[in-house]
């Protein structure tokens, strides 16, 4: 949705509809045209540059955050698109809106119960998938909700669950729980049994 109207080149507000573009991978969308200065535009709707469809992008990130692995979707997607994504580029997309999504989401000031409910969720992958190659890596998403409205109040894709990877997390979930008085709302953190939860909390939470 456009929220405001300005060249993207001198930045004025005097702008027109200029007809429609055709795209391989977005359809037909609107073309404008700056009063100014005569650039010609289409807006960044945040699927500018993709190769591939919004409708399918989305449907991508919502399979994989229902427990769907990369290839599983890419084995679905086989089926609806003749053009096809590899694992790789599913979880370019995964990686890439959900950071855009957090940076509007983050600054957000919530008001949620006393608990927090915290894990994550590891990922094995191949280092390589060239014919022959060995090893695997393993990922982390490490998530944060609050069970009574279910609200995610932090997430963080990473390569370890170090301390210091725990405690972005924990740092994340108390500037988004703190009141304007400085008071927590959170006052129950429940984590599984790995200790650098425990070890964090007691500088972050508590």
């Amino acid at each position: 949705m456009i929220t405001k109207t300005i060249c993207p080149k001198c930045k004025k507000e005097n702008i027109k509809k200029d007809g429609m573009r055709k795209t391989e991978n977005r359809g037909i969308i609107q073309r404008y045209k700056c009063k100014e200065c005569g650039f010609r535009f289409v807006f960044d709707d945040g699927f500018k540059r993709m190769r591939n469809p919004p409708q399918k992008i989305t449907c991508a990130i919502d399979l994989f955050y229902r427990g769907v692995s990369t290839r599983k979707i890419q084995e679905h997607f086989q089926a609806f698109y003749p053009r096809n994504s590899s694992h790789k580029s599913i979880y370019k997309w995964v990686v890439k809106y959900s950071k855009l999504i957090s940076k509007f989401t983050d600054k957000l000031k919530i008001n949620v119960g006393i608990e927090a409910q915290t894990d994550e969720l590891e990922f094995h992958r191949r280092k390589s998938h060239k014919k022959g190659s060995k090893g695997i890596e393993k990922n982390f998403f490490i998530d944060s909700i609050d069970p009574t409205t279910k609200f995610m109040l932090a997430s963080e894709y990473m390569k370890t669950r170090s301390t210091r990877d725990i405690k972005a997390v924990m740092l994340k979930i108390k500037e988004r729980t703190q009141k304007e008085d400085g008071k927590q709302q959170i006052k129950i953190m429940t984590t599984d049994g790995w200790n650098a939860y425990e070890k964090t909390m007691i500088y972050t939470i508590c």
